[in-house]
């Protein structure tokens, strides 16, 4: 008889212990609370838009904080011409923690940023076009005038260098590489511009002869360059311009030939082979300092108040 009730009891608990198992779970509860709108900074434009997002206050999932809502898409105003186009780029915003980098995209008659409560500014890079500055004023967002760029292609002649990647195109806003074969493309600013090719021979650079552009908006320009057939050599010296724009010696190695001259650092050089150097640019005065190697050039120095004339040998640079 007490075995039989031992054996019942069992039977209850074993029952008992199913039914509360089996019980229906209470779903987990997440309070979702309304996030306070920023504090408003006085040195720093605020985007006009909502700034009270909702924000769960757990993740039922894992239980962390969740990450916080994306703001919508601000609206900047621009071009009809550059919406036209559909171009796609960039956007570089300038935020008071830093600096962002976002899609540009466009819909109906506007530039759509993915942007922040705290950007105030930023540029826009579109393909085809050159940079304009982006602003957000009294919460409007607006795009300074887009310029369509127009391009450039032509040849190097000679090859020499190219194939090793010695050979570079640059103004009018670009600084690309030559391919092996002497052939470049560039996208440039629109407007007057200087362009010339440049080749690095060892530590010489030497220029071709700049040619003048003024391509309109949008345009293909097709120019040829031509650099020297002869290796670059120059006499070494580190030449340096003043704010005034007086051309001065650098440095002087102590066991050069311009040591050897007299020639000493902050010397004044008045002119090169007799051009005068008042107003050129450092690239005008190494365009005259530059020669085949082993050939004379003469500076004009100004040493005690007086010009003088040193006749140095060029020589090649490793």
């Amino acid at each position: 008889m007490r075995h039989r009730r031992r054996q019942a009891a069992l039977v209850l608990a074993l029952l008992a212990l199913a039914a509360w198992l089996s019980r229906e779970q209470p779903a987990v509860v997440v309070e979702v609370v309304e996030a306070p709108p920023p504090a408003a900074d006085e040195g720093c434009l605020q985007i006009e838009g909502p700034m009270a997002l909702p924000m769960a206050g757990v993740d039922g999932d894992t239980g962390a904080p969740p990450k916080p809502a994306p703001f919508p898409p601000t609206r900047c105003l621009i071009d009809p011409e550059v919406v036209a186009f559909r171009p796609t780029g960039t956007v570089r915003q300038d935020r008071r923690s830093g600096a962002a980098f976002e899609a540009a995209r466009f819909d109906d008659g506007a530039l759509l940023l993915d942007t922040y409560a705290d950007a105030i500014g930023g540029t826009v890079y579109l393909d085809g076009f050159s940079p304009a500055e982006l602003s957000f004023v009294g919460g409007q967002c607006r795009v300074a005038k887009v310029v369509r760029q127009a391009s450039v292609a032509g040849v190097i002649m000679p090859l020499m260098g190219a194939d090793e990647g010695q050979v570079a195109v640059q103004g009018c806003g670009a600084n690309v590489q030559v391919d092996p074969h002497g052939s470049f493309f560039a996208q440039i600013d629109p407007g007057p511009c200087t362009l010339f090719a440049v080749r690095r021979d060892g530590g010489v650079t030497v220029r071709s002869v700049p040619v003048e552009l003024d391509p309109a908006p949008g345009e293909d320009v097709v120019v040829d360059l031509a650099l020297p057939t002869w290796v670059a050599a120059s006499a070494g010296l580190d030449l340096r311009q003043d704010e005034d724009g007086a051309t001065r010696i650098g440095p002087v190695p102590p066991d050069g030939h311009a040591a050897e001259l007299g020639l000493a650092e902050g010397d004044v050089i008045l002119a090169v082979d007799g051009t005068d150097l008042a107003g050129l640019s450092l690239w005008d005065v190494s365009d005259l300092e530059v020669g085949p190697d082993g050939t004379e050039v003469v500076y004009t120095v100004l040493r005690d108040g007086e010009p003088v004339e040193l006749t140095v040998t060029r020589a090649t640079e490793p």
